[in-house]
């Protein structure tokens, strides 16, 4: 009965590990859908005026987030070959 219990406890630890994957996903694509709209007004309020320690600290805020995301985004991707091992 011992390895039934084990068995349910790594079932749901695996279960628990995958559904903070698809909310981790899913705040960063949130996040991503966030910049994107929100690009059009950046362009006209940031960059096109005079830089000032505000308008600096914005854009630090910004793209180091968004790199960020980016980085983890590729990080939990799984990469998986194809290639099928070398036979000789």
């Amino acid at each position: 009965m011992s390895d039934d219990a084990d068995t349910a406890y790594l079932i749901q630890i695996y279960e628990s590990f995958v559904q903070g994957e698809y909310f981790s996903i899913s705040a960063r694509a949130l996040f991503l859908w966030d910049y994107f709209v929100t690009l059009d007004r950046e362009v006209e309020y940031i960059w096109k005026k005079r830089l000032s320690a505000a308008s600096i600290l914005f854009i630090l805020n910004r793209y180091v987030n968004l790199g960020v995301s980016i980085l983890e985004v590729i990080e939990q991707a799984p990469f998986q070959t194809s290639q099928a091992p070398a036979r000789g």
